[in-house]
């Protein structure tokens, strides 16, 4: 009898994760679409970016892709109006040169809530 209420409680929170996944209710999709990792590079011109998809309940969203230091490497979105997009990027900095190797983090912030993704460029 002792160990009824332990596996009612597992099964509970098991239950309640598969209903509500973690960063469910913040309303936020950022997701990599296409092309992960990629080259900037690449002969072929499909395999020369990667696609970012995103959707959000309200406007305002900026998408920033920053460095695994955490340097802020591009601005994609800059408080769209959009709700939803895809958005091709290219592998280059605010300057428009090549970024390196790497992990990079795309992040989406919208009001107080944010999510991010990692993205690899590999040459």
């Amino acid at each position: 009898m002792g160990n009824l209420g332990k596996v009612i409680f597992c099964t509970l929170l098991v239950v309640t994760l598969l209903a509500f996944p973690l960063g469910a209710g913040n309303g936020i999709v950022l997701r990599i679409e296409w092309n992960n990792p990629f080259n900037p590079e690449a002969s072929d011109a499909q395999d020369q970016y990667t696609e970012i998809r995103y959707e959000v309940k309200e406007e305002g969203a900026t998408i920033r892709i920053y460095s695994i230091n955490g340097e802020l490497v591009k601005t994609l979105e800059e408080d769209s109006t959009k709700k939803k997009d895809t958005i091709k990027w290219y592998g280059k900095n605010d300057k428009g040169e090549v970024v390196g190797n790497g992990v990079y983090l795309v992040n989406l912030k919208i009001d107080k809530s944010s999510k991010t993704v990692k993205v690899v460029v590999l040459k």
